[in-house]
């Protein structure tokens, strides 16, 4: 990443792979949730942003992105183009 910017600034968006994993790692408070919340399904056109898993290792991290009207914790969601996001211990509970 190029210093002095974003993440959402600084990505090429032609680089993510739909139906991939796509991981994005960051230093704090260099723009991961904007981008993941804000940016990704514009630039990628998504329709489904449950289709989109965001993962955060606190509950307090989960609690906050919860804030935002376009996230759930719900999984399966119950409703659609609702960004999923949860804790590495839900996601790997959900693995096993």
């Amino acid at each position: 990443m190029k210093e002095g910017k974003y993440l959402s600034e600084a990505i090429d968006y032609n680089e993510i792979r739909k139906g991939r994993l796509n991981m994005v790692v960051a230093n704090t408070g260099q723009g991961k949730t904007t981008m993941a919340t804000q940016f990704l399904p514009q630039q990628l056109k998504i329709e489904d942003y449950s289709r989109i898993i965001y993962l955060t290792d606190t509950n307090m991290g989960r609690d906050k992105l919860l804030e935002n009207s376009d996230v759930t914790q719900e999984f399966p969601p119950i409703e659609k183009n609702k960004i999923i996001v949860m804790t590495y211990a839900k996601f790997g509970s959900l693995l096993k």
